[in-house]
């Protein structure tokens, strides 16, 4: 987004993305109303929909979306969340047990472990595994959904190579696409007849000890709930389409998250030994176990991935299909038919909700937030269509993070220029050229466990 139309008075853009022209918008008042006005997704999510989702809540049409939110939205109630916490914390003590083999030595990306973490949370929060069915499962899920989505990702921004169905089907592309979708819904698949089976055989009953599930209980999985509840009015294909979203938008975008918010800490160390200081007084002088209890205490914490949400969302742009003529506040009159872009890289930077300086990391902006209009900081979207799990990401980073850094303090990469700014690209998602590059040294307490 240009200087120009940062500073221009409706703050609109344009922009042609292959065939389609696109209104690119950062102003919250234009966003506020065609979020709630226009609740269709444009063509170039089909990538994603066409071949791998289909008709799951992120890139449904609108008219099923409405339905399949309604069946999704009590899963990720606050009770059902803080049960949730007990997994992230173990999972997250996982991956900082990985991760100690790098104390202490050179750079490395630490993307690899982010995504696996999100990954198991994914597989156990959400398809209810655990065990060595996760282990079995998590692997292969894992290496066939970073395959599909980096080809996804590039295909999007190639429409010419996919918009002739017939001529797609005999390319590589295609067959890397179909290749790792078989493999994730045969695995999916396989998880939702088993659990069928189990309610069908125990009369309605998924508890190991033979009681109802409840939407509350410790037992608690996505998938279990919605099998339990409306088990006999969604199909097959239904639940596989909303455990596939869950899939896409609890494992890549919290990922981004957490690594840009990382290598945020290696670059600030203030900032970093200050979220330390938090986690201490909040967990005492040991190490434990992260609760749910806990995380409401982590404001800083909180502050900081706020901020670096703010810096770098995951999903910097947002797409909507204009199905009706739409005036604006201003008086602009966008027709029917007309593509437009949320940019949230763009107004989450823009000097009038920000300040002079809106290239700079300060979690306390969020300590006494001062944010002069509601929709100047959408991370997770904004509107009907927002995303449904924008508290579970929250959650599950602060109790990463928290856990790690009460381990480990993060520093940056001695290959490269302490000063020197982050290099990024779009791909859907944002992601760091260089790959989340860090290193890490041991806290004194890690220290004391391990003599």
């Amino acid at each position: 987004m240009s200087d120009e139309v940062l500073k221009s008075e409706h703050k609109i853009g344009s922009l042609w993305l292959g065939m389609d022209f696109y209104l690119v918008i950062c102003d919250p008042d234009v966003i506020d109303n065609l979020s709630k006005e226009c609740l269709e997704k444009p063509e170039i999510v089909s990538i994603l929909g066409r071949f791998l989702t289909g008709n799951g809540t992120i890139f449904a049409p609108a008219n099923i979306w409405r339905t399949r939110r309604k069946l999704m939205m009590p899963s990720f109630s606050q009770k059902n969340l803080n049960n949730f916490v007990n997994v992230f914390s173990q999972c997250s003590i996982a991956t900082a047990a990985r991760l100690k083999a790098k104390c202490d030595g050179g750079d490395f990306s630490v993307w690899s472990y982010f995504i696996t973490y999100s990954m198991n949370a994914i597989c156990e929060t959400g398809l209810g595994l655990r065990g060595q069915a996760k282990a079995e499962n998590n692997a292969k899920l894992l290496e066939a959904f970073e395959e599909y989505i980096n080809c996804a990702s590039d295909l999007a921004f190639r429409p010419w190579c996919y918009v002739v169905e017939s001529i797609f089907r005999r390319t590589a592309d295609h067959k890397t696409l179909t290749k790792n979708k078989n493999i994730m819904t045969n695995i999916i698949n396989e998880i939702i007849q088993d659990k069928r089976n189990k309610i069908r055989e125990s009369g309605n009953k998924l508890r190991s000890d033979g009681g109802k599930l409840t939407k509350g209980d410790t037992d608690f999985s996505i998938l279990d709930y919605l099998l339990e509840n409306y088990g006999d009015t969604m199909t097959d294909l239904e639940l596989l389409e909303e455990i596939l979203v869950l899939a896409v938008g609890g494992t890549d975008t919290s990922t981004v998250a957490v690594c840009f918010t990382a290598i945020l800490l290696s670059k600030h160390p203030d900032v970093q030994e200050k979220v330390y200081q938090e986690v201490k007084e909040v967990m005492g002088d040991t190490i434990r176990p992260i609760d749910y209890n806990d995380l409401p205490k982590l404001k800083y914490l909180e502050a900081v991935l706020k901020e670096a949400l703010r810096l770098y969302p995951s999903a910097p742009f947002v797409g909507r299909l204009v199905d009706k003529d739409v005036t604006l506040p201003s008086g602009k009159f966008i027709p029917k038919g007309t593509t437009v872009g949320f940019n949230m890289w763009g107004m989450h930077r823009h000097p009038k909700y920000w300040g002079d300086d809106p290239e700079r990391f300060d979690p306390e902006r969020f300590i006494n937030p001062n944010i002069t209009h509601p929709v100047a900081y959408i991370p997770f979207s904004y509107g009907p269509r927002n995303c449904i799990g924008g508290k579970y990401a929250m959650l599950s980073l602060k109790t990463l993070l928290a856990t790690l850094l009460s381990r480990y303090e993060i520093l940056p990469p001695a290959s490269l220029p302490p000063d020197q700014p982050f290099r990024i690209e779009y791909k859907i998602m944002l992601k760091d050229v260089n790959n989340f590059q860090i290193r890490l040294k041991k806290r004194e307490l890690e220290c004391k466990l391990t003599k």
